[in-house]
C-alpha cells in the first residue's frame, strides 16, 4: 500500500478514488450522449424548478421557460438520502455512478462504480481527490462500465 498526500489529499493506492475523464476521450460516445440527453438529472434544472412559485408550478408550459448552456448532470444510479440529497446507488442497474460538469468542455465524474480502472494518477489541482483516468500511475479509479470504450484500440 502506497500513500501520497498531493493539494491537501491523502491518495492510497488500495482505495478507489473518483475517477475522472473528458467526454472527448470516450470511443463510444453515442452511448454517454444518450445518457447526457434523455436519462439524466439535470441539478441545475432541478434548483431553478424549486424557487418558483406555486402558480408558476401549475403552469403546463413552464419548463420551457429554463435554460442553461452549462448544466451539471448525473448519469448512472443516484437515489434521494434522507436529507434529500443525491448520493450513489450502489444497487442500480447501470453498475455506476457519475456527475457530468460542462462549464469548461465536458468532464465526467466518475464518483462510483462497479468498474474500477488500475494503475491511474492524481489530476491537477483542478480535480483534487481524483484520478485522472487516462493517466498512468499506481492508483485506482472508479470507471465508466467496458460499453462506453467499446472501439477503442
Amino acid at each position: 500500500m502506497t500513500t501520497e498526500n498531493y493539494y491537501g489529499r491523502t491518495f492510497n493506492s488500495e482505495i478507489p478514488t473518483t475517477g475522472v475523464i473528458s467526454l472527448n476521450e470516450i470511443p463510444n460516445q453515442d452511448s454517454i450522449l444518450w445518457d447526457l440527453t434523455y436519462d439524466n438529472i439535470d441539478l441545475d434544472y432541478e434548483n431553478w424548478y424549486n424557487e418558483l412559485t406555486k402558480e408558476e408550478k401549475e403552469d403546463d408550459y413552464i419548463g420551457e421557460n429554463y435554460y442553461c448552456d452549462s448544466p451539471t448532470l448525473l448519469i448512472g444510479d443516484w437515489i434521494k438520502n434522507d436529507n434529500n440529497e443525491y448520493e450513489p446507488n450502489e444497487e442500480g442497474k447501470n453498475g455506476f455512478s457519475a456527475i457530468v460538469r460542462q462549464d469548461s468542455g465536458t468532464i465526467i465524474q466518475v464518483v462510483w462504480s462497479k468498474t474500477i480502472k488500475e494503475n491511474v494518477n492524481h489530476c491537477s489541482p483542478c480535480c483534487p481527490g481524483q484520478c485522472d483516468l487516462t493517466s498512468k500511475g499506481i492508483f485506482k479509479a472508479y470507471d465508466l462500465p467496458k460499453e462506453y470504450y467499446k472501439g477503442e484500440e
